[in-house]
């Protein structure tokens, strides 16, 4: 088998390309159908096992980026990708948007008659809200683990949901770092925690994706958004305006339905529902289009490359700074508690 087109074949399948594409183009080429058929299988079998590439120190400009790897996709190309995908996986949203129901009922219920409920109903909702929101964190894990794994195959519910329980603290670990990190940015002033929770917005693809935990997994974010803030900024930017743009319908039609409803109607609890779904429909878009990027730089940037790694004692203090932060929250908390009374 020809190594350079096996090489080209594998370079196609990263960048996204069909299988049309690449057999239109090598037919053109002068290729026939059986040759590109067994360059093509042998292709995407190693780009199943190894979907995010590895560095060849030994070899490192064969497999240098070619400049289509590094250009990233467009807001508004990401946006249309994520969206189709999202109504691709109606199944991810109807579950997440089925916890975030409960979760917000189950909510509104202890917030607003409290004092009504027995103390066992109080007791019972409560867990009810407390295995709600597990179980939101584990589907968010399993749709991270599905939308990582889209390129390669489509993974069920259940099989992700059975891998989630076992990464559950690995991923909620580099979740609560990065917030941290982020929080300590923060309190430096407003502007860099925005900087810096786009340099460490990756890092929960880099844990599913790369194995990665912990502090590591954040310098890796790092490393990959080096070189690329404007343009990662502006890209969430604007999918996030288009996502808002999006729920502004849903939010005047919630608005009108509170304005000639009971609070607790079956027309409110109708229109919420539809705001979940919704909202539930989006989280699974910006996961595909920010996954998107991440594959983007993932391969410019492939694991072991040198390039230069971060200092991690800057986002290890970052973090310490960020669990000031909660201290000085609860504090002033407290003390405005005391105050008012």
């Amino acid at each position: 088998m020809n190594p350079e087109l096996l090489a080209a074949v594998k370079e196609r399948i990263t960048l996204g390309h069909s299988k049309e594409a690449i057999t239109a183009a090598l037919e053109a080429a002068g290729y026939d159908r059986a040759t590109i058929e067994q360059v093509y299988q042998e292709a995407h079998s190693d780009y199943v096992r190894t979907a995010i590439p590895l560095a060849d120190t030994t070899g490192a400009a064969q497999f240098a980026p070619s400049p289509e790897a590094t250009a990233l996709p467009g807001a508004v190309q990401l946006f249309k990708a994520g969206w189709r995908y999202m109504l691709s996986r109606l199944d991810m949203v109807g579950a997440l948007a089925a916890v975030l129901v409960v979760m917000g009922v189950g909510g509104a219920v202890l917030s607003t008659r409290a004092a009504s409920l027995s103390v066992a109903m109080s007791l019972v909702m409560s867990v009810v809200v407390i295995a709600a929101s597990v179980f939101y964190l584990l589907l968010l894990i399993a749709i991270v683990r599905i939308v990582t794994q889209s390129g390669t195959e489509a993974l069920k519910l259940k099989e992700a949901l059975h891998w989630s329980k076992s990464h559950f603290f690995g991923f909620f670990w580099v979740g609560i770092l990065s917030a941290l990190v982020v929080f300590g940015g923060t309190l430096l002033f407003v502007i860099p925690g925005i900087i810096v929770s786009i340099y460490v917005y990756f890092t929960q693809y880099v844990y599913v994706t790369e194995g990665t935990r912990g502090m590591a997994a954040i310098l890796r974010s790092v490393q990959l958004s080096t070189g690329y803030w404007w343009a990662l900024f502006w890209r969430s930017l604007v999918i996030g305006l288009l996502s808002f743009v999006v729920m502004i319908p849903v939010l005047v039609i919630q608005k009108v339905a509170e304005n000639m409803t009971a609070p607790d109607s079956y027309t409110m609890l109708l229109t919420q529902a539809f705001e979940q779904a919704v909202s539930a429909g989006l989280v699974v878009l910006i996961m595909f289009a920010a996954y998107t990027l991440y594959q983007h730089l993932a391969i410019a940037r492939p694991v072991g490359t040198n390039t230069s790694v971060p200092a991690s004692w800057k986002y290890k203090a970052l973090a310490w700074l960020g669990v000031l932060f909660i201290l000085l929250l609860i504090i002033l908390s407290a003390a405005y508690s005391v105050y008012e009374s």
